[in-house]
């Protein structure tokens, strides 16, 4: 029993010693596939929950923006811890290959809606001028309301955006510990909602630069953005 059990505990180091040395052989293309394969299986799974209440879906992000259901949450766990790992191998592959990934922070989606029966997620993109113009005060006053019960007495615990919206520049103020991320989205999906309405009117600001700097200082309670050059 003794020899069976130390044998069979090499032959498991050595699988899995393969296993790893196999791993490194295989590109990042090989992994980036794998990851996408995986990605449209989670996709297929959400969809296979029919659409009634939208309010019962919810939104992960997991290097994407993904859909699920509490009925599908261990089949949709296992298959995202799944994708993780080819997507994490993907980038260790990259490193040995010499490639530098450029990632931006991906957009969210603007919201999620019952369609065809199927839960889905509506990005920015998707909108017409109509929707566009319908969902920009929303963000407006959201972006507005955000930090209003948020006391601003110490300027280096703020940090700011300078977006460029209707050909002008506006700065935005965000708490670096309160809701960093929350709002980091919304003022990403302003800014793409503007965006896209220049692109649909088929407006453009020329001569806008990206260079400008922004300090933050607290004046009455409140943040307050000074943009300079």
């Amino acid at each position: 029993m003794k020899i069976f059990t130390y044998s069979f505990i090499v032959l498991l180091i050595f699988q899995l010693f393969s296993c790893s040395k196999s791993d490194e052989l295989k590109s990042s293309s090989y992994w980036g596939k794998r990851a996408q394969e995986k990605k449209r299986e989670i996709n297929l799974l959400s969809e296979s929950v029919p659409c009634q209440d939208i309010s019962t879906f919810k939104v992960v992000y997991k290097h994407n923006y993904f859909l699920f259901h509490p009925s599908i949450q261990a089949q949709f766990d296992r298959l995202l811890a799944e994708y993780d790992n080819y997507f994490n191998k993907m980038l260790e592959a990259a490193v040995r290959e010499g490639i530098i990934f450029d990632f931006l922070y991906p957009i969210p989606p603007i919201k999620v809606v019952c369609r065809d029966g199927k839960a889905t997620m509506l990005f920015v993109q998707d909108l017409t001028i109509q929707e566009v113009n319908e969902e920009l005060p929303k963000f407006k006053k959201n972006i507005m309301d955000f930090y209003k019960d948020v006391n601003c007495t110490d300027p280096s615990e703020w940090g700011s955006m300078i977006l460029i919206v209707n050909c002008n520049y506006e700065g935005f103020a965000i708490h670096k510990t309160i809701r960093n991320k929350e709002f980091h989205e919304l003022l990403l999906n302003y800014y793409e909602l503007n965006k896209r309405k220049n692109q649909l009117e088929n407006i453009k600001c020329d001569g806008m630069s990206n260079n400008k700097q922004a300090t933050i200082s607290c004046k009455e309670g409140k943040p307050v953005v000074n943009i300079s050059n």
